[in-house]
């Protein structure tokens, strides 16, 4: 066991940049991350090899233990030599597991490279897809490390060459993905560079060529490959790894070959020829195999066939046993003779192997060799993360010293912390005991108060009543003093730490450094800021579970921030010592929590210990989100059903600790209507004076999924636009948000015309988005005589009657919109949010006579009352017409003076059709005063929102109306003979099978489904129980899908008449199944459902059962 690295060590380490490297382990689930974390810790002392892959030192919280998976990402230094020089060595494990995936992208932000570990068994899978492209868009380097090549040998039991071939397999795989995202960025980029012109058009064409030729070698180093030395083969569990170079560095000295030479052919089809001892790139014979299958796996094959193969009654067979020890000597490894009669095949391995080619050697060396130092990545990463970076910055000695990870504090200081999280308890007993010790100069200072006390109660011995009564006053204030230290004692149980990053200066105890949140901005320094001073005990070196306390930290490294800077801070933040700056760009989600569980606690007076625990979660997990619902309520949204357990279990356990009551699990759904005619949809404002025609119609897919997946840039662009407004930039077409709001609007504009002919001639017609301006529906502006106002307003000049009807329309604009938004903001099957509704105002129109809202009641009071009365009343008013007119005259005055407002108004259609009669298109005569002027039915613009929300609802019932529900995306890797059983779990659950792929020479089998997010609670434990733990799926949120089942379906046909009956009842629900999730949101919700709980209450059966 090699000797353990002290802290002083490490702290030396962390003074040379050049000499740091920071990495991250990122794999799919159970692909040997911590295995490999394992295996280079223990090549510090801190843990023994031949425990690595049990111990799992960095997963030590009690739900990482007894899921044995990972569920945070966490940090630990290390120091190896090479060259005979010493590297600090920042490793981070980060989960593997789907629901983590934000633990992943924090990991990814800290660091300068990753070692992508891959299974080359089950090959490529969903995670590693993600992993892959969260390092390439942070401008990571990456390591490829092949882990598992011992299950080629035990399990499949496949010889060298093909298993050669199936890692080349695996190899090419990885880089279809790298491909396919060189090919997304280079798309972009040219673009851009279209859109900006052909400015340099006159260029040579051999200046051309070699941007070509350079493009082409740029793109070669960006896969992995032996050429470019970023590939290892490994079997973590069994302790060794190697490269190409190692095994060249062995055969050039035995073969006496040229060592570049033999790195070149030790993978790829190269063969030796042993008459010539040519190396060629043809077989020289039919039974050749390629030098990589010769040289390196055909010895690693003949060790395990040795020993794996052999072993019987726990022992050696002597045979094999003088043959392994005629290998190992001509290895020249020593190993004593005990480590090869042990109890178990897997510990000979290990200690052969370990010694012959460790991992930890490979793997570190590989990390120096191929990734950066912090010097060099800042140059080409912070660029690349922190866009116009000039422009935010804008001081030229701090961003050069950003650039170059300058340690100089005069420079300036630039920190980021990646996510905060809470301490282990053994640590913060720790750090309270540094904390409280003294130092001599306050020890001094403690005694000489003490003597000034005892004067002073010698000296007032004989004091006044007056003084006892102060003296009393001030006990009181001690113990109020007491009771504020107790409860910043319960605050203390809950300490928590930044996870960060010095990309430059230093951070020393005693100094001062601003905390900026992630909606600061420069121009308002004391919004979203505040300045903090680092005291003792707050700075901490991360080594897994345990934080040893530092006096600095330099750049270029990954250290731990604690006090009163994580209490401010809320997930990420930006430290530094210039506020001029703009943050540093806050991580994009990769996963989006789709669970929801309401919660409470089951005594309401520990509502506030809730609340608080609330808080704690929130802040120290940044995948969950708190939501407080209309109705009251606290709902926890997760990222999947693992997430949520392990949220629940933090609240109960840790942050609140009182018993709560928690509802099942909800999932969101969503309503839309499918594509048929448009409806025209007429609606009149309370006080019929004023006529809206509104067309719904659907809103086509491609435009839907683009603003649904786009939600929260549209939503950052409304806040950005907010803050700018408020700023002193008054050019705003100069302005950074400007022209991402027009790169956007050409995407969006380009869904527009995918749609077709009609869709392109309404992207100009756009005028809100909904609901709350951020939603995937659409409000178009058909109005003839009203110019709508673009998301950068541009004032146009119009004639006379367009600028009165403007006018008009402009105090009406926010009604409208508000109206747009209510009626998109839920549903009329159950209360949900709707999606892909498109509603296009045609026209509004108000009355001629501009009659006071009273009037228009007696005059149709009066209509009502004439059509009463007999015919021969009429016949009588006829005859006498001509003679009475001036008598009927005044009868009519005295019925509009004796109408009683009180009595009930009915609006049928045909007093509708009366009243549309009165509509006119000369809108110069509008009084705007009487129109907007008081009213019974309240304000005229409530009014217009009531009209345009119920126009929405009419429009949506018009046509037929859908649930979309959210889909996971389900990875199964299992066997072949439980293939029958995996099936029959994912048909219970409606789920759709995409894909299904069997490895080639192997009985495993690769499903890929879509799976319902309702019916995936309790999916993995009822898989693993019904195929014996030979499958395991792998959710992730995919997208929304419509649920094509007509919620109000009754049986006509015969045929459905016999299965279901007549009517429907609960065996009906059961089998419509949008009918029964409708149910069920709305009992949840409080809201109607159409079903008879007890139907015939005379029945004996429905007696029995109410004893």
């Amino acid at each position: 066991m090699s000797k353990r690295i002290s802290l002083k060590e490490l702290l030396q380490a962390q003074k040379t940049v050049d000499h740091i490297r920071l990495f991250s382990i990122l794999a799919h689930v159970d692909h040997g991350k911590t295995t490999l974390s394992d295996s280079l810790i223990s090549s510090n002392g801190i843990i023994s090899p031949r425990l690595a892959g049990d111990v799992r030192y960095l997963d030590y919280l009690e739900s990482e233990k007894n899921r044995c998976i990972t569920m945070k990402s966490s940090s630990i230094s290390l120091v190896h030599t090479f060259q005979n020089e010493r590297y600090l060595m920042n490793l981070i494990d980060s989960p593997g597991h789907i629901d983590f995936s934000n633990e992943v992208s924090a990991a990814v932000r800290l660091t300068d490279g990753a070692i992508i570990v891959v299974d080359v068994v089950e090959e490529v899978c969903v995670q590693t897809q993600v992993v892959l492209r969260q390092a390439w868009n942070e401008g990571l380097k990456p390591i490829l490390v092949l882990n598992k090549i011992d299950k080629l040998i035990t399990k499949l039991k496949m010889s060298p060459e093909e298993a050669y071939y199936q890692i080349n397999k695996v190899i090419e795989q990885v880089n279809a993905v790298i491909g396919s995202l060189s090919i997304e960025e280079t798309v972009v980029s040219t673009d851009n560079d279209n859109e900006k012109g052909n400015e340099n058009e006159n260029n040579n064409s051999n200046t051309k060529i070699k941007s070509t030729e350079i493009d082409l070698e740029q793109e070669r180093k960006l896969f992995f490959s032996t050429e470019n030395k970023n590939i290892a083969f490994a079997s973590f569990i069994d302790g060794w790894a190697f490269t190409i170079e190692i095994f060249a560095e062995m055969y050039s000295k035995k073969m006496k070959m040229n060592q570049k030479m033999l790195e070149r052919a030790l993978f790829g089809e190269y063969y030796l020829d042993p008459k010539t001892g040519r190396i060629k790139k043809t077989p020289p014979r039919k039974k050749s195999v390629p030098m990589f299958v010769q040289f390196i796996l055909n010895p690693i094959w003949e060790l395990y066939n040795k020993i794996y193969f052999n072993i019987k009654d726990q022992y050696l067979i002597k045979e094999n046993q003088q043959q392994l020890e005629r290998m190992i000597k001509k290895l020249n490894l020593i190993v004593k003779k005990r480590e090869l009669l042990p109890k178990h095949r897997q510990s000979v391995i290990k200690s052969v192997f370990s010694k012959w080619i460790p991992i930890s050697r490979c793997i570190l060396d590989l990390v120096i060799t191929h990734l950066p130092s912090p010097d060099i990545a800042q140059k080409t990463r912070i660029p690349r993360i922190w866009k116009q970076m000039k422009n935010k910055i804008k001081n030229e000695k701090f961003e050069n010293a950003i650039l170059g990870c300058d340690p100089n504090p005069k420079n300036g200081c630039l920190i980021y912390v990646g996510k905060i999280f809470r301490a282990n308890p053994d640590s913060i007993e720790q750090i309270k005991n540094f904390k409280s010790r003294m130092t001599r100069e306050e020890a001094l200072k403690r005694l000489q108060q003490r003597n000034k006390e005892m004067k002073n109660e010698n000296e007032n011995e004989n004091e006044n009543e007056n003084e006892n009564e102060n003296e009393k006053e001030n006990e009181k204030e001690k113990e109020k003093e007491k009771e504020k230290e107790k409860e910043k004692e319960k605050e203390n149980e809950h300490m928590f730490v930044c996870f960060s990053r010095i990309f430059s200066g230093v951070i020393k105890i005693g100094s001062e450094i601003h905390v900026l949140l992630p909606k600061y901005n420069p121009e308002f320094p004391n919004k979203y800021s505040k300045t903090f001073k680092i005291n003792k005990g707050d700075l901490y070196l991360l080594m897994g579970d345990r934080l040893e306390l530092v006096d600095e930290v330099p750049a270029g490294n990954i250290f731990g921030i604690g006090g009163e800077i994580a209490q401010y801070i809320p997930r990420t933040g930006t430290l530094t010592t210039n506020k001029s700056i703009e943050c540093f760009p806050s991580l994009m989600k990769s996963v989006k929590p789709i669970v929801r569980v309401a919660i409470e606690p089951k005594n309401p007076l520990e509502q506030k210990t809730l609340l608080k625990g609330l808080k704690l979660l929130n802040q120290s997990d940044s995948s969950v989100e708190i939501v407080l619902q209309k109705t009251g309520e606290y709902v926890i949204i997760a990222t999947g059903e693992v997430h949520m357990d392990r949220c629940l279990e933090d609240l109960k356990k840790k942050y609140c600790k009182v018993k709560l009551h928690t509802s099942d699990p909800i999932v969101p759904f969503k309503e839309t209507i499918l594509r048929t005619q448009p409806k025209i949809i007429e609606v009149f404002t309370a006080n019929k004076k004023c006529k809206i025609t509104l067309t719904v119609e659907a809103l086509p897919k491609n435009i839907t999924n683009f603003l649904n997946n786009n939600e929260k840039i549209i939503e950052s662009f409304i806040i950005r636009n907010k803050l700018y407004l408020k700023s002193s930039k008054k050019n705003f077409q100069k302005d950074i948000l400007f022209n991402e709001i027009m790169e956007f609007k050409k995407q969006l504009k380009k869904e527009f015309l995918k749609a077709g002919e009609i869709w392109k001639k309404n992207f100009k017609k756009l005028w809100a988005l909904g609901p709350d301006e951020i939603g995937s529906n659409v409000l178009l502006n058909n109005l003839d005589n009203y110019q709508h106002k673009p998301i950068n307003p541009i004032l146009k000049n119009y004639n006379s009657k367009k600028i009165l009807m403007n006018n008009i329309i402009n105090k009406l604009e926010k009604s409208i919109i508000a109206g747009f938004s209510l009626g998109t903001e839920s549903g009329s099957l159950c209360n949900e949010p709707v999606i892909g509704v498109c509603i296009t105002v045609e026209k509004i129109e108000f009355v001629k006579s501009l009659l006071k809202v009273d009037e228009i009641k007696k005059e149709e009071e009066t209509k009502k009352e004439k059509e009463k009365k007999t015919v021969e009343e009429k016949e009588k008013e006829e005859e006498n017409e001509n003679e009475n007119e001036n008598e009927n005259d005044k009868d009519e005055d005295e019925e509009y003076e004796e109408y009683d407002e009180d009595e009930e108004y009915d609006e049928d259609d045909e007093d509708e059709e009366k009243v549309e009669e009165e509509f006119v298109d000369d809108l110069i005569k509008i009084d705007e005063e009487k129109l907007f002027g008081k009213d019974i039915y309240g304000p005229f613009s409530g009014q217009v929102i009531s009209a345009i929300k119920d126009g929405c609802f009419k429009g949506m019932k018009s046509h037929p109306m859908r649930l979309v529900e959210p889909l996971y995306i389900c990875e199964i890797h299992t066997h072949q003979e439980v293939i029958g059983r995996v099936y029959d779990v994912l048909n219970g659950r409606r789920a759709k099978i995409i894909n299904e792929d069997m490895k080639e020479g192997t009985m495993l089998i690769k499903i890929t489904a879509h799976l319902p997010v309702i019916e995936s609670f309790g999916f993995a434990v009822n898989l693993r129980n019904m195929t014996s733990g030979y499958a395991s799926p792998q959710l992730s949120f995919d997208s929304w899908e419509i649920l094509d089942i007509d919620p109000f379906w009754k049986p006509s046909t015969e045929e459905e008449l016999e299965e279901f009956g007549e009517q429907q009842t609960e065996g009906i629900q059961s089998v419509n199944i949008a009918k029964r999730i409708i149910d069920n949101i709305r009992i949840r919700k409080g809201l109607p459902i159409d079903k008879q709980l007890v139907k015939y209450a005379n029945k004996q059966r429905t007696l029995s059962k109410k004893k």
